[in-house]
């Protein structure tokens, strides 16, 4: 959410928050021509205090990286072949629907596990397209390796 916005030749400075790890660092991001072109630590920031770890200074690179998914993907050939061909969102929620029931109606409907860690996953859309196919309730796994090694550290 933006919280503030000041405009200075074109330059956008807009305050928000990371969200590539489970810390939700306080950034100040700075947009020009609707592309992201900078992000500084807020030294408002209660969490991060204006630092940025070395995931947040990446960020730009991440967001622009020519190889970033931005739309689903089918595989065409074999595994490992790198055949790949763009499907509509439509398709690919019915895909992944189709196989979320194909396993209940073969294995059972605790036959499917999640598996996540920092809260940056779509866990709404998998437990809701859980509860359309009846995989109810869904197996959870809370914590990744990350989490789990960072809770035992304290």
């Amino acid at each position: 959410m933006t919280t503030k916005t000041e405009k200075v030749q074109g330059l956008k400075v807009l305050k928000t928050a990371c969200r590539l790890c489970h810390g939700g660092c306080i950034l100040i991001a700075h947009v020009k021509d609707g592309k992201l072109v900078k992000l500084e630590g807020d030294p408002a920031g209660p969490h991060n205090r204006g630092a940025l770890c070395q995931v947040a200074l990446a960020a730009t690179q991440y967001i622009y990286s020519p190889y970033r998914l931005k739309y689903p993907m089918k595989r065409m050939g074999e595994r490992g072949e790198g055949k790949w061909q763009r499907i509509s969102w439509d398709e690919a929620l019915d895909t992944v629907a189709e196989k979320l029931q194909y396993y209940k109606d073969t294995y059972g409907p605790w036959s499917v596990a999640y598996a996540w860690g920092t809260g940056r996953e779509p866990r709404g859309i998998l437990l809701s397209a859980s509860l359309v196919v009846g995989l109810v309730p869904p197996t959870e796994l809370e914590l990744a390796t990350c989490a789990s090694a960072r809770l035992e550290s304290q």
